[in-house]
């Protein structure tokens, strides 16, 4: 696809109601606090309610991880990678390393892979649901049990409760800014085949933390389902591992083509890879012509510097579009830092690589830099 020219976007059948959702839950939450913290009795009240919710979140989070990982190993998968507020457990040649990240999502994230294709997805996305059951179960009994110690017991109430709205976000069959479990198994219960990208996407996911020469070529009848188009991101990293670069770019034409199927970060990361071909090929004037075409939240994240797969659009930006050199030195005070935090190690040196043949361009072009 050339600059400017049109393309034609099935429209996706769901709706991000991530929005809506989050209000709805702020009204539950507003509702139940009032509720519930009009019952304590402590002296000090606000310092006591805002630990219980503290405990609350943090602990209904960790609960909820655990309980995928927990499910996850009974219903035949192994673990990856456990991010519990940026405390990171993580395979790595075939043993488990703790390392410090940021957090993702909610405060945690648990990334398995299945071991064989008897893996059962729905009861392992189920697992966080399943324990935080369990658990709110124990709690409210030891509530009842200390019932004369009120503020004890109702401060019980607030975490059961803390859990059940994270647990309604997490399991809600509703399409949102990240793929929520439910939403998942919404896809794995309507869609033909889904349970097969599914697990490929797993497995792809686990090359890209451990060993990108295991990532794989899939291929499937049709892009406009949510796993499917989910898995042209890995053929792209496929591609430009290889440094087959016009494969590479045309998957991200392909990309773009179904993004209403995909997350806003697999969007973006299609965008980055489509400008880093187009600054290497085309002169600054005629990739600006493309980008200030592109909508104006596109352009906002390809202009981050706030992670490495968005570095390169941000560097070739300020560099080549923009010829701003203080926003290009600032980029560049931020790159080693964002090598170290980039999520997917294993294709850290393929990010590298782009990047350094993009500030031999902006050289060439500003000599003066």
């Amino acid at each position: 696809m050339e600059p400017n020219a049109e393309k034609n976007v099935k429209k996706a059948p769901y709706k991000n109601w991530a929005l809506a959702v989050f209000v709805a839950l702020l009204v539950i939450l507003f509702v139940l606090g009032r509720e519930l913290f009009s019952r304590f009795t402590a002296e000090n009240i606000y310092v006591f309610i805002i630990v219980t919710v503290l405990v609350g979140y943090g602990f209904n989070a960790i609960v909820y991880e655990l309980g995928r990982l927990i499910m996850g190993k009974i219903c035949g998968y192994r673990l990856v990678s456990l991010n519990l507020f940026g405390i990171t457990i993580r395979r790595k040649d075939g043993k488990l390393k703790l390392g410090i990240e940021s957090f993702e999502n909610l405060g945690g994230k648990t990334v398995m892979a299945p071991k064989n294709d008897k893996a059962k997805p729905i009861p392992y996305l189920l697992g966080g649901g399943i324990l935080y059951l369990i658990v709110s179960s124990i709690l409210f009994t030891i509530a009842m049990v200390y019932k004369n110690m009120e503020d004890f017991s109702w401060g019980i109430v607030v975490v059961i409760a803390i859990g059940m709205v994270l647990n309604v976000y997490y399991l809600l069959p509703l399409r949102m800014d990240v793929y929520t479990d439910g939403f998942l198994i919404r896809i794995l219960l309507s869609q033909k085949g889904a349970k097969k990208a599914f697990h490929d996407n797993l497995l792809q996911e686990e090359a890209l933390y451990e060993d990108i020469e295991k990532l794989q070529l899939y291929e499937y009848d049709d892009y406009y389902n949510t796993f499917e188009a989910q898995s042209l991101i890995y053929r792209l990293y496929y591609f430009v591992h290889r440094e087959q670069y016009d494969n590479a770019k045309e998957v991200a034409d392909q990309i773009i083509e179904v993004e209403s199927y995909l997350l806003d970060n697999s969007i973006i990361e299609a965008y980055a890879i489509k400008l880093f071909f187009l600054f290497l090929s085309k002169s600054g004037e005629e990739v600006g012509t493309y980008y200030w075409d592109l909508k104006k939240s596109i352009r906002n994240s390809l202009a981050s510097s706030n992670n490495l797969t968005t570095l390169k659009s941000a560097l070739g930006i300020a560099g080549l579009i923009d010829s701003n050199y203080d926003e290009y030195e600032y980029i560049l005070h931020r790159y080693e830092k964002l090598q170290k935090k980039y999520q997917f190690q294993a294709r850290k040196d393929d990010e590298v690589k782009m990047i350094e043949a993009l500030i031999e361009k902006i050289k060439k072009v500003n000599p003066n830099w």
